[in-house]
C-alpha cells in the first residue's frame, strides 16, 4: 500500500495533482490532500466511509538516465574517513552537460487510509511514505568555460554551487471536519460561502541520509590562458544511517548492499504539523489555503560537519581529466563528528478553483481548473525560496468517460513544464496515469517523469452510475 504525500515546495506528488501541473492546494480531496492541505481531507469526494490507496509512485529526473540507479548512487557512495578524496566524474560530467544541473526525485509509499464517519465527527487518516530527492546547481561561469562562451577578464563568485540531498520517511496523522455549512444552500438565494473546513497533520520522520554542501569563492578568468583559477573554501553537513556507507556527490565507491529497507536504522528524527482550510462558494469557486512540514529534524546518525579549501583550475572543456585535477586539489581542513538540526520544508501553499459546470448551466461536462501558488519558507532538498507559480485542469464529458488532466507549472530551473495525465473514476475505484514532462519526453529532452495512482473506495453502500463529484 502507498502513501500520499507532498514535500517542499517543488517536490513530487500523486498522479492526479502532478497531471494538473503540480496543482492541488485547492483541487485535491480525501487522501490526495494529505501532505498539501489536509483542510481537505473532508470532502471525500464519494458516498463510502473508507478509502485507502494503492499503489502511489512517482519518480522524476533531470540529466540522470535511471532515476532508480541514481538513487543508489547517493545512498550507498562512501565517504572515506579523511573527507572528499575525488571526485564522481560521471555525476559531474552529467550536470556539465544539462546546464550545470541534475536532480532526481522519488515519492515511495507504504500505507495510506481514511475514515470517514460522518460530517458531525469528520474525517482521519493515516499515511506513511518514504521520500528521496538530491539536487546539484554547477554556477554559470564553469558552464561557460566548458561551452567555450566569451568572458571578459575580472573577478567572479562561485557562490552559487550547491548539491543537496535526503531521505526521509513520513508517518502521519490527519484529522479534518466541516467547521461551517450554509443551511441555506437548497434556498432559492444561498449563502456567498456553502461550506468551510480545516484539518491538521501531525507527522513523525525518520531519516536515512542528508548532504548539503556549499562552496564559497571568487576566481579569475584570463582571456590570455582562457583560465578560470582561484581558491576556494567548503563547507559540508552530513548524516546518514550507520546501516548505509553513505554518499555526497563527490566520492564513488559501492557498499555491500544495506539490511532490509524497513530495518535501517535511522540517522535523525523530527516532528511536523501541516495546518490547512478549504472554503467552496456559490458558483462553483473553490479557495485553500495551508501551512505544511512546521518543524524540524535532528540528524544524531554518523552526524558530521567538514571544511575543505581546495583550488580550481579550469580551462576549456571540462572532461574526465579536468575534474581529476579539481579532486586531487581538495584538502579537509575541519572535520567533527557533531549533532545538528535542520528545518522541515516549511512551505507556505495559496490555491483558488473554479467549477465551470456550476458557473455555467449549460456546460458541456465536468472542468475543474485551479491555479496554484507555493512559497518555500527554507532551503531544503525540494524546498526554495523561489515560489512555484502552476495550473492544470481536469475534464470530463460524462460521468462513465475517462478523466483528461493537463497543466503547466514555472520550476526551479525557470523553464516551463507542460503536464498531461488520464483517469478513470468508477463507484469503488479511481486511478491515475500522468507526466509533468511531456514537452521534453516529446522533443527527446533530458527530463523524464512518470506517475501511477489508485483510490479504492470501501463502504459505499451500492454501485454509484455517476462518478464523484471533483470535491
Amino acid at each position: 500500500m502507498t502513501g500520499n504525500a507532498q514535500y517542499g515546495s517543488f517536490g513530487v506528488t500523486d498522479a492526479r495533482s502532478l497531471g494538473m501541473g503540480n496543482t492541488y492546494n485547492a483541487t485535491t480531496y480525501d487522501l490526495y490532500a494529505i501532505g498539501k492541505n489536509p483542510g481537505l481531507l473532508a470532502k471525500k469526494g464519494g458516498e463510502f466511509k473508507v478509502s485507502f490507496i494503492f499503489p502511489n509512485t512517482t519518480a522524476q529526473q533531470y540529466g540522470v538516465g535511471d532515476a532508480l540507479s541514481t538513487f543508489d548512487y547517493y545512498s550507498t557512495n562512501k565517504l572515506k574517513s579523511d573527507g572528499l578524496i575525488s571526485l564522481d566524474k560521471e555525476k559531474f560530467q552529467v550536470a556539465i552537460d544539462n546546464n550545470g544541473i541534475m536532480f532526481v526525485d522519488m515519492l515511495l509509499g507504504f500505507l495510506s487510509a481514511s475514515y470517514h464517519p460522518n460530517e458531525r465527527i469528520g474525517s482521519f487518516a493515516f499515511s506513511m511514505s518514504d521520500y528521496m530527492t538530491g539536487y546539484m546547481d554547477i554556477p554559470d561561469i564553469i558552464l561557460d568555460v566548458n561551452y567555450g562562451t566569451e568572458i571578459p577578464d575580472g573577478s567572479f563568485s562561485l557562490d552559487k554551487f550547491a548539491f543537496k540531498a535526503w531521505w526521509i520517511r513520513t508517518y502521519a496523522i490527519s484529522y479534518s471536519r466541516y467547521l461551517y455549512k450554509d443551511q441555506s444552500i437548497y434556498r432559492n438565494k444561498p449563502g456567498l460561502i456553502r461550506n468551510i473546513s480545516g484539518g491538521i497533520t501531525t507527522k513523525y520522520v525518520m531519516t536515512y541520509a542528508y548532504t548539503d554542501i556549499g562552496l564559497s569563492a571568487n576566481v579569475n578568468y584570463s582571456t590570455a590562458t582562457q583560465t578560470l583559477s582561484g581558491d576556494y573554501q567548503a563547507h559540508a553537513i552530513y548524516a546518514f544511517s550507520e546501516d548505509l556507507d553513505v554518499a555526497n556527490s563527490f566520492n564513488q565507491g559501492h557498499a555491500d548492499p544495506p539490511p532490509g529497507f524497513m530495518k535501517l536504522k535511522p540517522a535523525g528524527r523530527g516532528f511536523g504539523i501541516d495546518i490547512g482550510a478549504g472554503a467552496e462558494l456559490r458558483k462553483g469557486w473553490i479557495l485553500g489555503l495551508a501551512v505544511t512540514d512546521i518543524g524540524s529534524i535532528n540528524w544524531t546518525g554518523s552526524a558530521r560537519s567538514s571544511d575543505f579549501n581546495g583550488y580550481i583550475d579550469i580551462s576549456g572543456v571540462i572532461d574526465y581529466e579536468t575534474i581529476d585535477s579539481l579532486s586531487h586539489g581538495i584538502n579537509l581542513v575541519r572535520e567533527s563528528k557533531e549533532d545538528f538540526r535542520t528545518p522541515m520544508p516549511t512551505t507556505l501553499r495559496l490555491g483558488v478553483a473554479l467549477r465551470f459546470e456550476e458557473m455555467f448551466k449549460r456546460f458541456p461536462g465536468e472542468l475543474l481548473v485551479g491555479f496554484d501558488y507555493n512559497q518555500g519558507l527554507n532551503n531544503q532538498p525540494s524546498n526554495f525560496t523561489a515560489p512555484r507559480f502552476s495550473m492544470g485542469f481536469q475534464y470530463r464529458y460524462k460521468p462513465k468517460w475517462p478523466i483528461l488532466l493537463g497543466g503547466y507549472t514555472y520550476d526551479l530551473l525557470d523553464v516551463g513544464r507542460g503536464a498531461v495525465g488520464l483517469g478513470y473514476d468508477t463507484w469503488f475505484v479511481d486511478v491515475y496515469v500522468s507526466t509533468i514532462d511531456i514537452f521534453s519526453i516529446v522533443s527527446g529532452g533530458p527530463r523524464f517523469s512518470a506517475s501511477l495512482v489508485a483510490r479504492w473506495k470501501l463502504f459505499s453502500g451500492h454501485q454509484k452510475n455517476k462518478g464523484p463529484d471533483c470535491l
